[in-house]
């Protein structure tokens, strides 16, 4: 089993991401508004 989120184009598992917020250096990841699909609450990923 992997320790990577599966990812299938702009969902990731319960999630949709939007928009990239590129001011995060690259060597520290990347930083994507998400919602969840079932509630449409908002969470960081």
């Amino acid at each position: 089993m992997s320790d990577t989120p599966e990812w299938k184009g702009r969902r990731l598992g319960s999630y949709v991401l939007g928009e990239r917020f590129p001011d995060i250096p690259e060597d520290q990841g990347r930083l994507y508004a998400a919602l969840h699909v079932d509630t449409g609450n908002p969470r960081w990923s």
